[in-house]
């Protein structure tokens, strides 16, 4: 997850992308990073997924995550928004790939921050 106050590109998407790669999601075995963008001041937000996952979510699924988090954010439950976009992507990374025995964790816990 990255959280900043001002997206300072007009599309989200494109934020979230570079976000990405600044932080280094594309770097796990799977190629499974996840990242949740949220502009808070903006009131953006994107939700993308790397070649590993994407290839595996059945079509429309980061979009129904993005269409359930505009509806928390349209009434100013962000916080619930989050945490329903983080258990989705949590199912789905519990499905197709499953913890392992031997697994390293590739990717930091800790939320980052922006401007």
């Amino acid at each position: 997850m990255h959280i900043e106050n001002v997206c300072p590109e007009e599309d989200p998407v494109a934020r979230a992308i570079f976000i990405f790669d600044a932080i280094g999601m594309f770097d796990t075995a799977e190629r499974n990073g996840v990242l949740i963008y949220v502009s808070l001041k903006s009131r953006k937000f994107a939700v993308i997924g790397d070649v590993g996952i994407n290839s595996v979510a059945k079509p429309g699924f980061w979009d129904g995550v993005k269409n359930t988090l505009a509806v928390y954010f349209e009434k100013n439950e962000i916080a619930e928004g989050i945490k329903y976009a983080v258990l989705e992507t949590g199912k789905i990374l519990k499905d197709y790939f499953p913890h392992k025995e031997d697994d390293k964790n590739e990717q930091p816990d800790e939320i980052s921050y922006g401007r």
